[in-house]
C-alpha cells in the first residue's frame, strides 16, 4: 500500500523522536540508577564498618556504649541492638528520628518493610566479644531510593514534555518540507493539463527542493514557448498551404472561363503548385522537428531567374482577374546554392 509523502516523513520523525527520546533516556536512566544503587550500597558498607568498628573499640574500652551517640547511625541503618559474647543484650542505639520511639513503636512507619543483618563483633585478637543486629531501610524507602524515585518521575514527566515539543517539530519540519514538495507536484499536473502558470513557486530553504521546484518552472517555461511555437508554426503552415490552393484554383477558373488556352506548359506549371501543395504537407508531417527549430535546409544549385518566372507565372491568373498586369524584370543566369522550396515560399509571401 502506497503512502503520501507527509505520511511518511511523520512515522519516521515518530519513530525518531521514540527513540531519542524513549529508548535512550530509558537506557541512560537505569544505567544511572544500577550506578547510583552501587554507589549507595558501597558506601554502606563503608559505614557498616566504620560503625561496627566504633561498637567494637566501645567493648573492648568496657564503657558498652556509654561513649556512642545516636548520632553515628546514619542512614539507612534505623537501629543498632548490641549483644554480648553470651547473648545478653547490652544497649541500642536509635537513628536520631526515633530516639524517643521504643520497641515496635519505633519503627511503626516502617513495619514489615525493614531488613536485618547481625554481625560479630571480635577484639583485636579475632576473639568474638558480641554481636550487633542492625535494622536496615530497604533501598526502595531509603532517602537515596526515594531520590532516585524522585529522578526518575522528574525524567518521565521532562520526556512526556520533549516528546509533545517534538512532535510539534516533526508536524513543522514534515510540512515545511512537504508543502514545496506539493506545489511542484500540483504545478507539474497543471502543466500536463496545458495550463502553464506564469507566476514562480515559493522559494525553500532546502537545496535539493528548491533544485525540484526551479526544474518544474523551466519545463513549464519551455513547455510553454513550445506551445506558442506550435501555434505560430500552425498559423504559418495554413498560410503556406492556402498560397498554391489559391493558385491551383486560379488556374482551373481560367481554363474554365476561358482566359487561359489549357497549354502543355500551363498545366506543367499547375501541376508544379500541387506538388508544392504535396511539399508543405509532407513539411506538416515533421511539425516535431519544425518545433525543435532545427529543420535542415535542403541545398542544391538553383536558378534563380527561372525560380522566380515560375513564381511569377503562377500569380498570373490571379492579377488578371483582378484586372491587374503583373510585370517583372528578371536578370537570366542568376544561379545560386539554396533551399528552392524555402526561396518559393519567401517569393510568394
Amino acid at each position: 500500500m502506497k503512502r503520501s509523502l507527509r505520511s511518511k516523513l511523520l512515522l519516521q520523525y515518530t519513530a525518531l523522536v521514540l527513540v531519542c527520546m524513549l529508548v535512550i533516556p530509558a537506557f541512560v536512566a537505569g544505567q544511572m540508577g544500577r550506578q547510583f544503587h552501587k554507589f549507595s550500597a558501597e558506601r554502606f558498607a563503608e559505614d557498616r564498618q566504620q560503625l561496627v568498628e566504633m561498637i567494637q573499640g566501645s567493648i573492648v574500652s568496657g564503657n558498652n556504649g556509654k561513649d556512642l551517640q545516636n548520632e553515628i547511625l546514619r542512614w539507612p541503618v534505623v537501629s543498632a541492638k548490641v549483644y554480648g559474647a553470651d547473648g545478653a543484650e547490652l544497649f541500642e542505639l536509635r537513628h536520631v528520628s526515633h530516639r524517643r520511639k521504643t520497641g515496635t513503636a519505633a519503627q511503626r512507619g516502617f513495619k514489615g518493610r525493614l531488613q536485618t543483618e547481625t554481625v560479630e563483633l571480635l577484639a583485636g585478637n579475632g576473639t568474638k566479644i558480641g554481636s550487633v543486629k542492625l535494622e536496615i531501610l530497604p533501598f526502595k524507602i531509603s532517602r537515596e531510593g526515594f531520590f532516585l524515585k524522585k529522578f526518575k518521575r522528574n525524567l518521565e514527566l521532562w520526556i512526556v514534555i520533549m516528546l509533545v515539543l517534538a512532535a510539534l517539530f516533526a508536524v513543522y519540519m514534515t510540512e515545511k518540507i512537504i508543502r514545496p514538495v506539493l506545489e511542484a507536484a500540483k504545478r507539474a499536473e497543471m502543466i500536463s493539463k496545458g495550463n502553464f502558470p506564469a507566476e514562480k513557486s515559493a522559494g525553500s530553504d532546502i537545496k535539493e527542493i528548491q533544485q525540484l521546484t526551479d526544474s518544474v518552472d523551466r519545463l513549464g517555461c519551455e513547455l510553454a514557448e513550445q506551445e506558442n511555437l506550435r501555434r505560430r508554426l500552425m498559423s504559418d503552415i495554413a498560410h503556406e498551404l492556402r498560397n498554391p490552393v489559391t493558385v491551383v484554383k486560379a488556374h482551373l477558373e481560367a481554363f474554365e472561363d476561358g482566359v487561359w488556352e489549357p497549354t502543355h506548359d500551363r498545366i506543367a506549371l499547375t501541376r508544379s503548385e500541387i506538388d508544392r501543395l504535396s511539399l508543405l504537407i509532407k513539411e506538416v508531417e515533421k511539425l516535431t522537428a519544425l518545433e525543435k527549430a532545427d529543420t535542415a535546409l535542403v541545398l542544391s544549385n538553383t536558378d534563380l531567374s527561372l525560380l522566380a518566372e515560375e513564381c511569377a507565372q503562377s500569380f498570373d491568373p490571379l492579377f488578371e482577374n483582378k484586372g491587374v498586369e503583373l510585370k517583372r524584370e528578371i536578370d537570366k543566369g542568376a544561379e545560386l546554392v539554396l533551399d528552392a522550396a524555402k526561396i518559393r515560399q519567401v517569393m510568394e509571401n
